[in-house]
């Protein structure tokens, strides 16, 4: 009852209020206004451009993509390189080919030594004819 009470006396004042008070709530209503205005225009172009970036793999359970999805289709499918062998093996004076970047390096060049680096060719043509380029550095 008491909380009742309180917000009809709450109205009363606010209605005496702006009975009193309205040329400057008017002046005030035309100020917030236009910056209202700026407020919802910005939010809308900055939620608008975050919509509009990929989806780089969302954390959350709903927005999972389904198993149908996460399959790659068969025409996707691409031959194993014949070319490549194990770079377990002992690759010194060959050459080693980055599997994301395709560029093919000598064994001794520095960016042979990346983590994708796992392609060894035993010749350049072997590299070139898999599609790798070689290193502008290094010049295999």
């Amino acid at each position: 009852m008491k909380t009742l009470i309180g917000g009809a006396i709450a109205v009363l004042f606010g209605i005496y209020g702006l009975a009193v008070f309205f040329p400057p709530f008017l002046t005030l209503l035309a100020g917030i206004i236009p910056l209202m205005l700026i407020i919802g225009g910005g939010l809308t172009i900055y939620l608008n451009y975050e919509s509009d970036k990929p989806d780089m793999g969302d954390t959350c359970c709903t927005n999972a993509p389904s198993p149908e999805k996460l399959q790659e289709p068969e025409s996707a499918y691409t031959a194993p390189e014949k070319n490549i062998i194990d770079k377990t093996k002992d690759a010194d004076g060959k050459l080693l080919g980055n599997t994301e970047t395709h560029v093919f390096h000598k064994s001794d060049c520095n960016f042979a030594e990346s983590k994708n680096c796992t392609a060894v060719f035993n010749a350049r043509d072997d590299a070139i004819k898999e599609g790798y380029n070689p290193c502008g550095i290094c010049n295999p």
